[in-house]
């Protein structure tokens, strides 16, 4: 169930467009921005202990392809990796598929190949692929409206079967997170979910 909805999110993520959207989503607050910016750092420089001690006791943390993963498979699977982008949620967000696309054209580390098909035809095609986006997320952490959530995503480099100098190849790897709300107002990690939906 994950891998087919994941499957189909990058499918719409892939048409969205970089156009400003409409900021119909919550910005998240300061505590869970803090928590998301710890993670995504901690995965960009592959520190083991570091993202270990930003997991709460009963923290999840799962693949896309539902076999068994901990901290040391998700930090292996990103192994030399680039951070492209790290977006804290208040709730479940409206334009996900906007924001992802434009950190993707953003970043030096993305090649053009994957930019360009982040081109949508027209507003109805980034509407489509923003709720695919949100149900994609939901589905895969199990968050409902008013969870505090996360998208991560690094591109990881892939050495081309050919040996093409002039064909970068490579994976964008997404860390899905669902946090919780202490009852001092802190935000915990309680799910990660990650990987490569094409994979």
């Amino acid at each position: 169930m994950i891998r087919c909805a994941s499957f189909a999110c990058l499918a719409a993520f892939l048409l969205a467009a970089t156009a400003e959207a409409a900021p119909t989503t919550r910005p998240a607050d300061a505590a869970w921005s803090k928590t998301v910016a710890s993670l995504a750092h901690a995965l960009s420089v592959r520190d083991a202990a570091g993202l270990d001690a930003l997991l709460p006791a009963g923290a999840v943390v799962k693949s896309f392809d539902g076999s068994p993963a901990d901290v040391a498979r998700l930090i292996a699977r990103v192994t030399r990796g680039t951070l492209v982008s790290a977006r804290a949620y208040t709730s479940p967000p409206a334009v996900l598929a906007a924001d992802l696309a434009a950190d993707a054209k953003k970043s030096s580390a993305v090649p053009a190949e994957w930019a360009r098909r982040m081109d949508a035809r027209d507003d109805r095609d980034m509407a489509r692929a923003n709720a695919t986006a949100a149900q994609w997320l939901a589905t895969s952490v199990g968050s409902t409206d008013g969870d505090p959530v996360a998208v991560i995503c690094l591109w990881v480099p892939t050495q081309d079967p050919a040996g093409a100098a002039d064909a970068p190849a490579g994976d964008m790897v997404f860390a899905l997170v669902k946090g919780v709300r202490g009852e001092a107002g802190q935000v915990f990690v309680r799910t990660i979910a990650f990987g490569d939906p094409l994979r």
